[in-house]
């Protein structure tokens, strides 16, 4: 949230802004009842929304301002005004650490001053229980006249004072290193990281110490010592690379030796576990104290013996991490396949994503908190500072430009474009779906309007958008995934024929096409060991030779187990660059199940086994559920426990899903795909009978309810938007709501007077009430994002999701149609929801209960792994000939 100048936030009127991060933004402003200048961090909008989130780091904000320290940046207390939050700090003047090395080595004496204030200012805060994880030059300012002040315990977490076990508890973690501005592969910066960071396991004040030495050491070689070209080498480094401890230690004295092998242990048990223990080191290497050595030391230069016994003693961190260059000292060997991950904070769910740029640098995916829409968030893998780009509400399916500088992304009914560093996006294009893309090195894109529109070219700056590959409509209806191959001859491309997805490969200098492997795959890649890779059913990722004309002959093979296949839209998310950094989301779908909850969230599991279960319809009587599963359709009876097929007959031609039951509960209206594209079916809920056509079109159909004369409300997907229409028994389809704007998931009341719906209000998605001859105008219900409305049985209640919440209003019709301010009923996130309308994963039974979908932890997309190396596992698996 900008500030301008002049804007009140409390007491403090804001002058100027002075800088942006990961944490938010900061400004100077005055504190007009104390007469001083102060420094504003507002925090991110998408961490204030939660109040849970915000009285939490409301309470831990409290632990870090106990810190009065000379040497710590102080924080003097929590200011709100209106839908601002900001974090009241001291104001400091003058340049960071990091800008005095930039200039080049600093004198051995104002090093040793400067070290030794940032000692004291960690031993106050270890005191207290209270560990930084991100100390680096950049967060330690130098005053004009040699103060040092430590900056950004916002990255700091709060341990007990009891270390004897060395484990951090996590009762009081400082909440913005877990959400808005840490969604990252480890709390803290990879080139000032322990061991024990990089692996992403719990940290105590240990690392502190090892962070403490690498700053040391950067203050005396005025370089940055974590340069490698990838984070890979920086992370792989730390973690695995064993320094030659006999060659180092040839000139030392074995006390001291041993003293700084216990500070260096990888092993965090094996390391000192107190500042105050380096400060004694440091006294035992330069003298009796560092202070007399200040005080009695002139200008001393970089190759004197006090400098080389510090590298000696402390620059053994350098060593440790495989930093040979600076030193004189040959290069270490590549480092091997090193595994990490990239944790999402508590609440968030994936539901884009993740990419990677080709240099491997930098990460972008999409995430909600539950509490907003989707955005895009974006960081490099070196770094810890995590970017959500604004103007990214409800982005889908993102990809980066050659250069890494932009992510283009769907959205909205739109197709954009948006800078990895600032500014707001480019709509490039109309856009109703969603089906990948590709962005090509001569600034052109790829991407697709329509689902079935095949595939579309247009210039990175705009345009009018032409045609490139567009479906036959004979042998196949949607092309989708384009990845053009090294040199720009080739294309991998997806070709939808039923419910298969053959892998495609066409020749870009004749336009002819070839069959890489038929059959059900999805999202095709090529990787530069020469390789294709692409997702198949059930999680895996599947590899084969790149051999023009002989791929199809080959069997694929799994090189990947767990990928996380995006649900119903096929999204594999996984993605490689060129040095072989794999980044992708685990999940397991296979571990759900179903519970009933009630309105206090109180939770009751249903008798039913593990399973994937992704969209759920309760019938009028509430016994029987339809369930679609793997796009198979299924009726569970939840009483005697058992199940049925629905539509075997179709299975093998297609897939099915969007089960809704007539008002009679004898048959199951639905969506299927067998044809070619989404249309209407319906059968007899026993399973007896035949398949019965209802209704074909244009464009992909999906019901959404029935009323008691038989008339069945569906969503019809065109090129532009989605929008409500209805088929009246045996009449001809009428539409019942079309606009620019996107409609869906039509719900009438029980009295079948009020219809609910999901409709689009100013770039999010809401729920909406209207008369269902439409006689009246209009209400909104929700106000901050809304899907999946279900009605009372009653009528005058309307339950719906607001991410993780149950939401509920009251509704109703006399004098006029009117609706209550909506509150949250539970909070909970049995069922993934991150305000998509394509999965219906709960429903209300006839006692106002819950019956909803329960995913197991491994079943909820919530991490990114990431594997540095991995060309080398898949040519081990899949030899290249």
């Amino acid at each position: 949230m900008a500030l301008a100048s002049g804007t009140r936030v409390g007491i403090y009127e804001v002058t100027a802004k002075i800088g942006e991060g990961g944490m938010g933004e900061v400004y100077q402003a005055r504190d007009t009842t104390l007469d001083r200048d102060v420094a504003l961090k507002v925090l991110p909008e998408a961490f204030t929304a939660d109040p849970d989130r915000l009285a939490r780091f409301q309470r831990e904000a409290k632990v870090l301002a106990s810190l009065n320290h000379p040497n710590i940046g102080g924080i003097y207390g929590l200011e709100s005004s209106g839908d601002a939050q900001a974090l009241v700090l001291e104001l400091i003047e003058g340049p960071t650490l990091a800008d005095r090395i930039a200039k080049g080595p600093i004198p051995v004496d104002e090093t040793l001053a400067i070290a030794k204030q940032i000692a004291e200012a960690l031993e106050a805060a270890h005191e207290q229980g209270i560990i930084h994880r991100d100390l680096k030059p950049a967060n330690v300012k130098v005053k004009a006249d040699g103060t040092v002040k430590v900056l950004d315990f916002g990255l700091a977490k709060a341990v007990t004072s009891d270390a004897a076990s060395g484990s951090a508890t996590t009762s009081a973690t400082m909440s913005l290193t877990a959400s808005a501005t840490q969604m990252g592969m480890v709390v803290g910066t990879a080139a000032y990281m322990a061991p024990e960071q990089a692996k992403g396991t719990p940290v105590d004040k240990r690392a502190d110490i090892w962070s403490f030495g690498v700053v040391l050491l950067e203050m005396l070689s005025g370089q940055r010592l974590f340069t490698g070209e990838t984070a890979s080498e920086t992370l792989a480094a730390v973690m695995m690379k064993e320094p030659d401890w006999d060659r180092l230690f040839t000139d030392l004295p074995v006390h001291v030796s041993t003293l700084v092998r216990s500070c260096l242990e990888k092993d965090p048990r094996e390391r000192l576990r107190d500042i105050g223990d380096v400060r004694f080191a440091m006294k035992g290497v330069f003298g009796p104290s560092v202070d007399r050595l200040t005080e009695q030391a002139g200008p001393v230069p970089f190759a004197s013996r006090p400098a080389q016994l510090l590298i000696a003693a402390l620059g053994l961190v350098a060593v440790a991490l495989g930093l040979f260059g600076w030193l004189g000292q040959p290069a270490p060997p590549a480092v091997g396949l090193t595994r990490a991950s990239i944790s999402l904070p508590p609440g968030h769910a994936l539901s884009g994503g993740p990419e990677i740029t080709r240099d491997g640098q930098r990460v972008a995916f999409v995430s909600s908190d539950g509490n907003g829409q989707p955005r895009i968030y974006t960081r490099r893998l070196d770094e810890s500072e995590l970017s959500e780009l604004d103007g990214t509400e409800e982005a889908r399916q993102i990809f980066f430009s050659p250069d890494g500088r932009w992510i283009a992304f769907y959205a909205r009914g739109g197709f954009f474009k948006v800078r990895v560093d600032a500014g707001e996006p480019v709509r490039l294009a109309d856009a109703s779906t969603s089906e990948g893309g590709y962005w090509l090195d001569d600034g052109t894109i790829l991407f697709t309007p329509a689902w079935n529109s095949g595939l579309f070219r247009i210039d990175e700056d705009g345009g009018e958008p032409e045609p490139f590959l567009i479906p036959d409509r004979t042998s196949s209806y949607a092309i989708t995934w384009p990845s053009v191959l090294p040199g720009g001859r080739e294309m991998l491309f997806s070709r939808w024929s039923g419910s298969a997805q053959a892998v495609m490969r066409l020749d870009l200098t004749d336009m002819t096409e070839s069959v890489v492997v038929p059959g059900h795959w999805r999202r095709s890649r090529f990787v530069s060991s020469g390789h294709i890779v692409f997702a198949g059913d059930g999680g895996d990722i599947l590899a084969l030779p790149n051999e023009q004309g002989a791929a199809s002959t080959l069997t694929p093979e799994p090189v990947l187990e767990n990928v996380d296949g995006g649900g119903i839209d096929g999204y594999a998310r996984m993605a490689v660059s060129d040095n072989g950094t794999l980044v992708y989301s685990p999940l397991d779908l296979s571990k759900s199940s179903l519970v009933v909850v009630d309105q206090s969230g109180g939770l009751e599991p249903v008798d039913v086994p593990l399973g994937t279960y992704e969209q759920l319809s309760l019938s009028p009587g509430g016994r029987r559920v339809a369930i679609m599963s793997n796009f198979e359709l299924f009726i569970h009876d939840l009483d005697r426990g058992s199940r049925i097929p629905l539509v075997p007959e179709l299975t093998q031609d297609g897939d099915q899903q969007r089960p809704v039951w007539s008002v009679d509960g004898t048959r199951v209206i639905f969506a299927s795909n067998h044809d070619g594209s989404w249309r209407l079916y319906s059968k007899a809920a026993s399973g007896a009978g035949e398949v019965e056509p209802l209704l074909d079109g244009r464009f992909d159909l999906y019901p959404t309810a029935a009323l008691a004369d038989g008339t069945i409300f569906y969503e019809e997907n065109n090129d532009i938007s989605s929008d409500l229409w209805y088929l009246p028994p045996g009449g001809a389809p009428e539409p019942w709501l079309t606009t620019a704007a996107e409609e869906r998931q039509a719900r009438p009341s029980p009295s079948e007077r009020t219809m609910a719906y999901v409709t689009e209000v100013s770039a999010r998605l809401e729920v909406s009430i209207q008369s269902i001859d439409r006689s009246s105008d209009p209400v909104l219900v929700s106000t901050a994002g809304g899907t999946s409305p279900q009605w009372s049985p009653s009528g005058d209640h309307l339950y719906f999701r607001n991410g993780h919440r149950m939401m509920v209003t009251e509704v109703s019709t006399e004098p006029v149609l009117q609706a209550t301010v909506p509150r949250v009923v539970f909070e909970g996130g049995w069922e993934l929801s991150d305000l998509t309308v394509f999965q219906e994963r709960w429903d209300l039974l006839p006692d106002n209960r819950f019956l909803m979908v329960n995913h197991e932890p491994e079943a909820v997309p919530t991490k990114i792994n990431v594997i540095f190396n991995w060309l080398d596992e898949l040519r081990d698996r899949v030899p290249v000939p």
